[in-house]
């Protein structure tokens, strides 16, 4: 019921880590796996900045 609801209001969910983190690798999976857009943001590439 939660991913249609994403899905039917267009909310792009982001993802913040570091791409080998086990938890972002299974996060990512079930993700594509249930076909949930989202978009990954690794830290180690673009690390955070205070704005």
């Amino acid at each position: 019921m939660k991913i249609q609801n994403i899905h039917q209001n267009n909310t792009m969910l982001h993802i913040v880590g570091i791409k080998n983190c086990n938890k972002i690798r299974d996060t990512k999976k079930w993700m594509d796996e249930h076909d949930v857009e989202y978009e990954f943001i690794d830290v180690k590439k673009d690390p955070l900045t205070r704005e």
